[in-house]
């Protein structure tokens, strides 16, 4: 039996509730509701979305996505633009 790759995950951006709304649409599940558990694998994001070094020039110790990072690599559709994104927000909020 061969043993899962642990790739990590991303906990969703409580601190900016609209984030969290865009990140939740993007994701297609329906009928679910991210908890403050639920985290999105790093697989869905790319290298541009990481932040490459911190504040005093140092590499980061791990991978710590940038504040407008917004998963966007699913294996049903290309990457969208972010107008999609909000045009399919605004859908679901009718």
């Amino acid at each position: 039996m061969s043993t899962p790759v642990h790739r990590g995950g991303h906990a969703f951006p409580w601190s900016q509730k609209d984030r969290v709304k865009i990140w939740t649409v993007v994701i297609r599940r329906d009928f679910w509701k991210p908890t403050i558990h639920s985290v999105v694998c790093s697989t869905h994001f790319d290298s541009s979305d990481y932040v490459c070094e911190t504040s005093s020039g140092t590499k980061p110790l791990q991978k710590k996505l940038k504040p407008t990072a917004v998963p966007h690599i699913f294996n049903w559709t290309p990457a969208e633009s972010l107008a999609t994104l909000k045009r399919r927000k605004r859908h679901i909020q009718r």
